[in-house]
C-alpha cells in the first residue's frame, strides 16, 4: 500500500495588499487562507461543502472531508485530508524572550540543540499542527513535546500518549508544519515551498 500524500497550498499576499486596518487585514487573511484551501482541495480532488467549526472553534469535516487553515500577514495555507489534519505557519523572527518558556521545556532545548529562532519556530508550528489535527487549542500546549531530536524536514511530537510526525517546509522567511495521524503519509509541498535535506 503506498503512502497518503497530503496537498497543503499558500497563497501569498502582495505587500500593497496588506490593509492598515485590522479588521481589514484578517478579512484579507480569512479570505487567502480559504483560496488556498480551495486549492488544496482540488489538488487532491475534493468536494467541499460549508466549512463550519465546533463550539470550541476546530474545524468540522464538509463532506466527509477534514480541513485545516493557517495564516499571517504574509501568507496563508490550506489543507483537506480524508482524515483529520493540521496546518500551521509562522514567519522566523525573534519574539518576546517570555514565549519561549511555556513552548521550549528544558528537554526540548537540550533535543533541539542550540536555540535559535528557526528552531523555536519549527518547534511551535509542530506543535500547532498536532493541536489543530487533535481539535484542541493551545490549552494542552503543555502535554504536547519534542520526543526526538529533530531532522531537517520531521519532527516527531509526544501528545495523548502517542508520537505525531509533523513534516516542514519554508516559503521564504516562513516554515511551514503538516501533521495527520499515523506515519504512512507524504506532502506534495507546493512550488512556494522548499523542503530542506
Amino acid at each position: 500500500m503506498s503512502a497518503v500524500i497530503l496537498t497543503p497550498s499558500l497563497v501569498r499576499t502582495p505587500n500593497g495588499a496588506r490593509p492598515a486596518d485590522g479588521r481589514a487585514r484578517v478579512r484579507l487573511q480569512s479570505a487567502n487562507a480559504r483560496e488556498a484551501l480551495a486549492t488544496s482541495a482540488q489538488r487532491c480532488g475534493a468536494t467541499l461543502g460549508t466549512l463550519d467549526k465546533d463550539a470550541e472553534d476546530a474545524p468540522l469535516p464538509s463532506n466527509g472531508w477534514h480541513w485545516s487553515l493557517a495564516h499571517d500577514a504574509e501568507w496563508a495555507a490550506g489543507i483537506v485530508h480524508r482524515g483529520p489534519v493540521g496546518i500551521d505557519l509562522e514567519r522566523i523572527a525573534e519574539r518576546r524572550p517570555e514565549l519561549v518558556a511555556p513552548v521550549l521545556s528544558e528537554a526540548e532545548r537540550a533535543l533541539l540543540g542550540p536555540f535559535d529562532w528557526r528552531g523555536f519556530m519549527r518547534l511551535w508550528t509542530a506543535k500547532e499542527a498536532v493541536l489543530k489535527c487533535a481539535g484542541v487549542g493551545l490549552g494542552e500546549l503543555s502535554q504536547c513535546r519534542l520526543a526526538a531530536p529533530p531532522t531537517p524536514d520531521v519532527m516527531l511530537l509526544a501528545h495523548r500518549g502517542a508520537t505525531k510526525l509533523v513534516r516542514h517546509a519554508f516559503a521564504g522567511d516562513h516554515v511551514i508544519a503538516v501533521h495527520a495521524p499515523g506515519t504512512d503519509w507524504t506532502v506534495a509541498w507546493p512550488s512556494e515551498c522548499l523542503v530542506p535535506a
